[in-house]
């Protein structure tokens, strides 16, 4: 495995491809991406709300962070996976929902690089 040092902390999602920023922080939560040390975490957005596992993948000559989700889109159960390239303090990537939509998104660090919130 990989070693993961860009990518612990809060990611802030900024745009979604297929959300306008008021879907984005639907329930008044902002959209977000949190990775741990553990490279477990979170994330949310317009109404989907799950957990993520983590791995640090070379795809090419390109380092990224690649999970998968499990949670609730609304109230219904929902899945998927992504993946996160990480430039200076800006993520960019894909979020896909399983059997559904799937969305680039530009997330931007909350917390300094290598921050963790465990």
């Amino acid at each position: 495995m990989m070693k993961a040092p860009y990518y612990p902390g809060e990611w802030r999602i900024e745009e979604m491809e297929l959300f306008d920023k008021e879907m984005l922080d639907l329930d008044g939560e902002e959209a977000c991406i949190v990775v741990h040390r553990n490279l477990q975490g979170r994330l949310q957005f317009d109404g989907v709300h799950g957990w993520i596992d983590c791995r640090v993948e070379l795809v090419g000559e390109v380092e990224r962070l690649e999970f998968t989700w499990e949670g609730t889109n609304g109230s219904h159960p929902s899945s998927g996976r992504g993946w996160g390239v990480v430039n200076d303090s800006v993520m960019a990537g894909r979020i896909y929902i399983h059997n559904g939509d799937d969305s680039s998104f530009r997330a931007v660090a909350r917390t300094p690089r290598g921050g963790d919130t465990r």
